[in-house]
């Protein structure tokens, strides 16, 4: 068992390190249009092929299967099958000639009907960011994206435990996301400091609850972060607290196998969510390959430069201001909502009586009595500007307090190399918030 721990691990270090930020986009992109497809009846069919298998011994495979599908009962039904297995065949005809499939291949095949409720027919392959652990093959009334996105999803975790004399809570960051796990409470009086036996009796009292306190909190350590073989389900723990009753629970009240993987202790001055969210920024350098901690890090890199009068002129935010900025080629990391709805809309000038001016606007909502010559999701075009520039891209979300912050300063914004004269008078005027939604 600790050898898959180990081996989840290093399975999502190395998701971590075969992606680019831009790719982890553009594949939870297209991974949200294939869950959203709806097809008639069980003829959207999905294939996964093993890492490894050559493209050669999956086409046998299709073949017994269109052979299987023509004796469906229903003709129409039987139609769409094989059609979908005939589109599969001819997306594998393209890694003809590359031997075996290195991580395999992940294909979606057959006709269906998009979120706006327009017809399409789907023919792609996708080759998997990981190694396609098991084959698959299904013919249901929608597409299998699982496998796809259990590859996105990185299942590291770390533990942390906020522990005084009132209480002790659990929590746990994985991915780009934190969470409560559990909490308790005590009841140990404070110290007595009045003489005679009284004394003698309160502190000896006083002693058992802290015993009892840290037994409980190392047992309730064990079933928060262990699993039934008493294996860790996390990668490190962090013990947390304003007294050293951390330091007792460290040392002598928790697992074996959880006090090997403490990778620090830290002095937090709260107990609870407090604490806990107070332990992940001091522990942040421990924890610093999991999302969550890299974009707290780079967000508060941006406000914190935001508050500086000399180092503001070297960020840039709101749509208008951004795209002024890519233009001079001034942004060195840009830094985006990844839920960001916003349009890019070009159209014609309305103030222009002859027509042949355009203008960018930003906004989500219906346009009427205007020309629209252009439009796509904001996001989706600065995806592919970044890309085609070589500019470093953050795609961000709200699951930190800095990325709710920043989703309401506008869910966009750039590190620059160098200052620029922006303006940004008008997000002081109600009637041009559109540009900075």
């Amino acid at each position: 068992m600790i050898v898959k721990h180990i081996y989840y691990i290093l399975y999502y270090m190395a998701l971590v390190e075969t992606l680019t930020n831009t790719q982890r986009y553009e594949l939870k992109k297209k991974i949200a249009e294939l869950r959203s497809v709806k097809g008639e009846g069980t003829t959207l069919v999905t294939l996964a092929i093993k890492a490894g298998t050559t493209s050669v011994q999956m086409s046998s495979k299709i073949k017994d299967e269109i052979g299987l599908a023509s004796n469906i009962k229903s003709a129409q039904t039987s139609k769409d099958v094989c059609d979908a297995l005939e589109s599969a065949s001819n997306v594998l005809k393209k890694y003809s000639g590359s031997g075996s499939l290195e991580k395999g291949l992940i294909i979606f095949a057959g006709n269906g009907i998009t979120m706006d409720g327009k017809p399409k027919r789907f023919n792609i392959g996708i080759e998997p960011p990981l190694p396609c652990p098991n084959p698959l093959y299904r013919c249901e009334n929608h597409f299998k994206t699982e496998i796809l996105e259990g590859m996105l999803i990185d299942k590291r975790a770390f533990g942390i435990i906020i522990i005084d004399r009132g209480s002790c809570f659990y929590g746990i960051v994985s991915g780009d996301t934190k969470r409560k796990l559990d909490n308790f409470t005590s009841d140990i009086p404070k110290k007595h400091d009045q003489g005679g036996q009284s004394q003698n009796r309160i502190q000896r009292l006083r002693k058992e609850k802290i015993h009892a306190h840290l037994v409980k909190a190392g047992e309730r350590a064990r079933q928060n972060f262990m699993d039934s073989s008493n294996v860790p389900k996390i990668e490190g723990l962090i013990l947390g607290g304003p007294s050293d009753l951390k330091n007792h629970l460290g040392k002598n009240h928790l697992p074996t196998e959880l006090k090997n993987i403490i990778l620090q202790t830290v002095d937090v001055s709260y107990s609870g969510e407090a604490g806990f969210s107070a332990a992940i920024d001091l522990a942040s350098e421990a924890m610093g390959s999991l999302k969550y901690i890299q974009e707290k890090k780079i967000l508060q890199d941006f406000f914190v430069m935001f508050k500086s009068d000399e180092d503001q002129e070297k960020l840039c935010y709101g749509f208008n201001n951004v795209e002024i900025a890519l233009n001079t080629n001034a942004i060195k990391t840009l830094i985006i909502w990844e839920d960001l709805d916003i349009l890019r809309r070009e159209i014609v000038d309305p103030t222009d009586t002859d027509n042949k001016k355009t203008k960018i606007i930003y906004s989500k909502e219906k346009m009427n009595d205007v020309t629209i010559i252009k439009s796509e999701l904001f996001i989706d075009w600065i995806t592919k500007y970044v890309e085609e520039n070589n500019i470093d891209i953050e795609y961000v979300t709200d699951h930190t307090e800095e990325g709710a912050q920043f989703k309401a300063f506008g869910g966009v914004g750039g590190i620059m190399h160098w200052a620029l004269n922006l303006d940004y008078a008008m997000i002081e005027d109600d009637t041009e918030l559109d540009d900075f939604i």
